[in-house]
């Protein structure tokens, strides 16, 4: 019963780690840069890696396998002793919690962001001495403002979770709380603005601490990725393990699949670690955007190992299956 229960246990993180790898990586960073005399375009937006208990949830209803469903009432039932707080679903429901807190705040943001831009294109053509005109400028270049920073607030609460060293967390923390200030100095500059002119100096002044924002934002963000898969990959290894004593000596199938999966895992780590070599470089580095385009290759290399070896891990259990 205990082999059948591992086997079960099994199908759980294969299903679980396959639905992970596929979408731990999803980093698309759009930025319109400041354009234009009258006005600045202040648009970031982050696809962050998802939060995915529930997206868990729906993949083990559709992927787990009779077996799994045979005994995962015994397995549940000697979990019933844990309380919530040890099973760690109250910090998941407070980090939930923070997220959609944050959202709201952005997605506020964002709509009247949308809204003043929206009324200051209509009226642009008065010029920024008209009084109207002025104030739909700096209504929208303000939300924008907002906008990233809440982008930067919800990357700061994934930093404080991550699979991280406390130094490594607080070294990015700092940089991220500097993003920050930064912001709030130049968001007080954009709204105390009186006049045209000098609200066009302020924007200059955006327009060129925002690239050096994204810089850090983006090597931040890929550090978060190397975490969220380097973690992943820990499990997989503990599964691996697992596995390996479940298989005898004579099953040559399983043993290659599981050396390949070893393999693969050796691969991933490797990228990994040469990816986030990359994203640390990024900050001090000539050509930051390259150094990022590179890391996220290394990312997407690793993501790729990632997946193959845990489908090498279903190969083995129906192999399991097959002979049991």
């Amino acid at each position: 019963m205990k082999w059948k229960v591992l086997l079960a246990v099994l199908v759980l993180v294969i299903g679980m780690g396959l639905a992970e790898a596929r979408g731990v990586v999803n980093i698309n960073t759009h930025v319109h840069e400041p354009s234009g005399g009258h006005g600045v375009k202040v648009a970031h937006t982050i696809s962050w890696v998802e939060e995915k208990s529930n997206h868990h949830e729906h993949s083990y209803s559709n992927n787990t396998s009779y077996e799994y469903n045979q005994y995962n009432h015994s397995y549940n039932k000697s979990l019933q002793h844990r309380s919530e707080e040890e099973k760690g679903r109250k910090p998941v429901e407070n980090l939930k919690n923070k997220f959609d807190m944050i959202r709201s705040h952005i997605e506020n943001a964002r709509n009247k962001y949308m809204s003043a831009k929206a009324k200051y294109e209509a009226l642009k053509h008065r010029g920024l001495k008209d009084p109207e005109t002025f104030r739909y400028a700096k209504t929208f270049i303000g939300n924008g403002i907002e906008v990233a920073k809440g982008w930067i607030e919800m990357l700061m609460i994934q930093i404080q979770h991550a699979n991280m060293s406390e130094d490594q967390k607080n070294r990015l923390m700092v940089k991220l709380e500097n993003c920050l200030n930064t912001l709030e100095v130049l968001e007080d500059k954009i709204n105390s603005s009186e006049t045209p002119e000098e609200l066009k100096v302020n924007v200059q002044i955006l327009k060129d601490n925002w690239s050096e924002i994204m810089i850090t934002v983006k090597s931040t963000l890929g550090q978060l990725a190397v975490a969220k898969l380097g973690s992943l990959l820990d499990r997989l290894e503990n599964v691996t393990v697992k596995v390996e004593g479940m298989i005898s000596e004579n099953n040559t199938v399983a043993i290659n699949l599981l050396n390949d999966c070893k393999l693969r895992i050796k691969l991933a780590r490797e990228n990994l670690e040469l990816a986030n070599e990359k994203f640390v470089a990024m900050e001090s580095a000539e050509n930051p955007n390259k150094l990022w385009i590179e890391g996220m290759m290394l990312i997407n290399d690793a993501k790729k190992q990632i997946i193959l070896a845990f489908k090498d891990l279903k190969k083995i259990y129906i192999e399991l299956r097959l002979v049991s």
